[in-house]
């Protein structure tokens, strides 16, 4: 009798090990069709991709690709005839019934037929813009005589204005240096500004210094006209509530300093700067005057041949050591002193 107990017992370890077996196999082989599935949705999105002409026939070569668990391998032809993609797509797992047994594979396979389009959908803005593609010399790309650019503008290199060539419309994108050679020069005018600029490398306005104001937390950047700072705030570092902050703002590390050299315009005819309801926290240097109005506010020095201050005006800003390349040198230049020591050990 105990003989016969040990053989049904025997039996049914026997059948619940098998009945395990069977259960990681069947998952095994709902992931490997998963991964597949996976492989077919690559080759798709290789095909959709719009840089991708899929009526290539060599876009779809065959490539491996790892997953979390497994592997698919997809590649497919095309019947350059029907204009039909073939694509196969093969998922692996790890057979989780011994360490020796083959891995769990599903194959998928799907057909995909490509219609040809005759008019090519714009994929890029390059055609919407005068796009100079050169790089290495001192100017890439140069803009002479009487001539204004009043479209979008992209410079991979360096861009230099000569004569009384101008620019009067954005964006306006180089990505190398910006040189405006003649005093006629400009980008934008006070009364019509372009809507958007980037400068990579440096710029330089007549015979005054290169300058780097878009490099850096540091900076100067120079106008030949004015500038006029109206119903909005320019912050250096701001709160949690978009005003600016003073308490946060270490001018010693990051500084803007904006120089004004005309008058008038869209400012008072004796005004460079001018502030309305604004906030600006950085310097400000202006080669007539600096004139803040309605509530505004300058965080940060203003050095001009007069300073008006008025209404309700702010002009609090922390102590400044070290200041930006390219800021306006006085002539009456005060020197940092030391203080008294402290501190004494010994």
């Amino acid at each position: 009798m105990s003989t016969v107990l040990a053989i049904v017992g025997t039996t049914a370890i026997t059948y619940t090990t098998s009945g395990a077996r069977t259960a990681s196999r069947s998952t095994a082989d709902q992931k490997a069709y998963a991964l597949a599935e996976a492989g077919v949705n690559d080759a798709m999105a290789v095909l959709s991709l719009p840089s991708n002409n899929a009526l290539d026939p060599y876009l779809l070569p065959t490539q491996t690709v790892t997953y979390d668990g497994g592997t698919v391998t997809y590649a497919g032809t095309l019947d350059l005839g029907t204009g039909t993609w073939t694509i196969t797509a093969t998922g692996a797992m790890r057979n989780p019934t011994g360490p020796h047994t083959s891995p769990v594979q599903r194959t998928l396979g799907v057909n995909v037929g490509v219609d040809p389009s005759y008019s090519q959908p714009l994929n890029n803005m390059a055609w919407n813009y005068i796009w100079a593609k050169a790089t290495g010399s001192t100017c890439d790309m140069t803009i002479g005589q009487s001539v204004n650019v009043a479209t979008p503008l992209y410079v991979e290199g360096n861009l230099c204005l000569q004569n009384s060539a101008t620019i009067s419309s954005g964006p306006l994108v180089v990505k190398g240096a910006l040189s405006m050679n003649q005093k006629g020069n400009g980008v934008g005018q006070p009364s019509n500004p372009i809507n958007e600029a980037h400068v990579g490398g440096a710029c330089q306005y007549w015979n005054k210094s290169a300058d780097y104001p878009c490099k850096g937390n540091q900076g100067s950047l120079y106008v030949s006209g004015t500038i006029l700072i109206k119903n909005t705030k320019l912050c250096a570092a701001a709160d949690g509530s978009g005003n600016c902050d003073p308490t946060q703002w270490d001018p010693n590390s990051r500084l803007l300093v904006l120089v004004a050299d005309g008058k008038g315009g869209q400012v008072p005819a004796s005004d460079s700067i001018q502030l309305v309801s604004g906030v600006f926290q950085g310097a400000l240097y202006g080669t007539n005057a600096i004139e803040n109005d309605t509530t505004s506010s300058v965080i940060g020095p203003m050095i001009a041949s007069t300073v008006i201050l008025g209404q309700s005006v702010t002009t609090s800003f922390p102590a400044i050591r070290i200041v930006p390349v390219g800021m306006p040198a006085l002539q009456n230049t005060i020197y940092a002193q030391p203080r008294a020591p402290t501190g004494y050990t010994g």
